[in-house]
């Protein structure tokens, strides 16, 4: 069995590391003079730097993973399910390691359902999870596609549709 996934970037290292990164300097060089003339001392003016800094790195981060190169597109995976093995792109899985497939909807702090699904593949080894696009044209077809491979591994049951 054979098909195609289209998942949401999860935001990988390579995108991540040089956004932290570039996140904390330009950071640094906003709170370091804001500091400097701050009147208070001691522990406010540490308080006053931690609750400065947290805003700005919420702020920035997100801003900056869209801007490094494949920060903000969705990945095209194949997936292959030969006698044995699962090929997810290059990344082959043994069955035999497989213990459980999760599936459920994505949700927002308050509980409510949003577009798209997150599938978890739990082996004895490194678990691979899987989130489809959660907006545009294409979450429909993502969400059908991560359907279809936890059909097609045999844990179809486990995906429960909510009214």
């Amino acid at each position: 069995m054979r098909g195609e996934l289209i998942l949401k970037n999860s935001g990988r290292w390579k995108q991540t590391l040089p956004a932290i990164a570039l996140t904390a300097v330009i950071t640094f060089a906003c709170v370091w003079p804001l500091m400097t003339r701050v009147q208070a001392e001691g522990l406010m003016r540490g308080v006053m730097a931690a609750l400065v800094t947290y805003i700005l790195f919420r702020v920035l981060y997100p801003v900056l993973v869209k801007m490094m190169p494949g920060g903000d597109k969705d990945s095209t995976v194949i997936w292959e399910l030969t006698g044995d093995e699962l090929h997810l792109g290059e990344d082959i899985v043994p069955l035999h390691t497989i213990k459980m497939v999760y599936c459920w909807p994505n949700r927002d702090a308050l509980g409510h359902q949003l577009p798209g699904w997150t599938v978890n593949i739990e082996t004895t080894g490194k678990n691979r999870v899987l989130c489809s696009v959660e907006e545009g044209a294409d979450c429909a077809s993502s969400v059908q596609r991560l359907h279809d491979l936890v059909t097609a591994l045999g844990y179809g049951e486990h995906w429960i549709e909510e009214q």
